[in-house]
């Protein structure tokens, strides 16, 4: 009797497993800006729905440049620190080292499929000729964004949207939503045998929280 109890114990977390790992995870990532204002959505949706989080981070673009201006400050400190210490090639080993790494980060990323894709851009300066300039130039900036997305992403829709120029005000808001799903044991699987630890990933995540989150 115990064996029976025991071998069925074990087939339902077999199945238990076999389905976890054949769900997906769904990805929600919207991003809105409009005029001084912008917020950052990410929703997560995993195991069929019983996982669920919605990630909000408000003045995304004011965080992002602060960081900047610190690690700029920083790496200024420490690189005239270092200077007399530090090797001649030491810069371009460490950006061949990262350079060399794109390659199997894009074929993980490949893994996951866009299943939506739309930015709008509306922009005006009060200027109707000067609005056309800077629609024109929005229009290439539009363009080269859709494209990142297809070379990092496997895409399973059209992507939509598009450049509004407004003639008869001052105006610019931004509106980019982006959907992705992927299988558990795809994930798992494109990790594993694409060499990136799962702890450096969580660590990286959970910096990026940290920074954007308000304090």
């Amino acid at each position: 009797m115990a064996l029976f109890v025991w071998l069925g114990t074990m087939a339902f977390l077999v199945l238990l497993l076999l389905a976890a790992l054949l769900s997906r995870i769904h990805v929600r990532v919207r991003y809105a800006k409009s005029g001084a204002e912008d917020r950052l959505i990410i929703i997560i949706r995993a195991l069929y729905g019983a996982y669920r989080k919605q990630l909000t981070f408000p003045s995304v673009t004011e965080r992002i440049g602060q960081l900047l201006v610190e690690k700029a400050k920083s790496n200024k400190s420490a690189e005239q620190h270092r200077a007399s210490h530090r090797k001649p090639r030491a810069g371009t080993a460490l950006f061949r080292h990262g350079h060399a790494k794109l390659p199997r980060l894009r074929k993980i990323m490949k893994k996951i499929q866009c299943t939506r894709f739309r930015l709008d851009i509306r922009a005006g300066t009060g200027d109707a000729a000067l609005t056309g300039v800077i629609s024109g130039v929005l229009w290439g900036t539009h363009g080269c964004a859709v494209a990142l997305v297809e070379r990092w992403l496997k895409m399973r829709t059209r992507p939509h949207g598009a450049v509004e120029p407004v003639y008869n005000g001052v105006e610019f808001s931004v509106v980019c939503e982006i959907d992705c799903r992927v299988r558990v044991g795809t994930l798992i699987a494109a990790l594993l045998f694409g060499g990136i630890r799962m702890a450096s990933l969580r660590q990286s995540w959970r910096g990026m929280r940290t920074r954007l989150e308000p304090t």
